[in-house]
């Protein structure tokens, strides 16, 4: 079980030093950089709608609705 949890973290950890040895050779565009901010903000607020908005809806529609809303 470590084993394959070891071997499952090592292909992210790989991908990060790849690109960012490739980032070192040769810097993003600003268009790029842009473009992949705006694509883990997409990530990062579906996984919070995903994981956090059913449980807050069951509680108080209200507080989600406004939540959102304002953020």
């Amino acid at each position: 079980m470590l084993a394959t949890a070891l071997a499952l973290t090592n292909v992210p950890v790989v991908a990060a030093l790849i690109s960012g040895l490739i980032a070192v050779v040769r810097r993003p565009e600003p268009r790029l950089t842009s473009g992949l901010q705006h694509f883990a903000a997409g990530v990062v607020f579906s996984a919070a709608a995903v994981e956090l908005l059913p449980a807050v809806l069951k509680r108080s529609p209200i507080v989600a609705i406004l939540g959102f809303a304002v953020g």
